[in-house]
């Protein structure tokens, strides 16, 4: 047993013996965090002040976006979306504050869906009145309307508050390719 303590297997080698077990622990706890700051380089002294950007700031300086569909499946699609229009890429992203991007999307009557959805999954509105429920299959919303079936999985991926109405309306969804909003020099979403 020897060069083991009595009592467990930790060797605290560099601490003291005098400093009781549970003071060791914290003291290790210490050195490791004081080793992570000097190696490591922040930008700011204070690391608990959050990065702010005026929000008029934010609104000016959107970035454009724009994605292919075709080939793509609805809800990889969907989710690359909702990143982008909530700004989770962003360094500045708060879940209160709307700093998300635009984004175009083309080609919306060529999304791909897998599996048995297209006559399986229904989507269902209503109005409130006896037998007004009115039902229509993931296939035939495809058919009808393929922008509102992308527009339903966009939404659905957002948070459920007061800013989801201001992000969804700056999701652009063209059946074809468009030259539209080439004014505004959108980045493509997939490189």
């Amino acid at each position: 047993m020897k060069g083991r303590n009595r009592k467990g297997s930790n060797d605290y080698s560099g601490v003291s013996e005098t400093i009781p077990r549970k003071q060791k622990k914290l003291t290790l706890a210490f050195l490791l965090l004081i080793y992570i700051t000097n190696t490591m380089e922040f930008t700011s002294k204070n690391l608990n002040k959050t990065l702010w950007i005026k929000q008029t700031d934010q609104e000016k300086n959107r970035v454009w976006y724009k994605a292919d569909a075709t080939g793509k499946t609805l809800g990889r699609l969907a989710v690359d979306i909702a990143k982008k229009l909530t700004g989770k890429d962003k360094a500045y992203y708060s879940d209160f504050r709307d700093a998300g991007s635009f984004v175009i999307v083309e080609n919306a009557d060529q999304i791909s869906v897998t599996g048995k959805k297209l006559a399986e999954k229904v989507y269902y509105a209503y109005s409130g009145y006896k037998g007004n429920l009115k039902s229509i299959t993931l296939g035939e919303l495809l058919k009808k309307n393929p922008g509102k079936a992308l527009r339903y999985a966009v939404r659905g991926m957002l948070p459920k508050n007061k800013l989801r109405d201001a992000r969804m309306k700056r999701l652009k969804i063209e059946k074809a390719s468009t030259t539209k909003y080439d004014h505004f020099t959108p980045l493509p979403l997939y490189k």
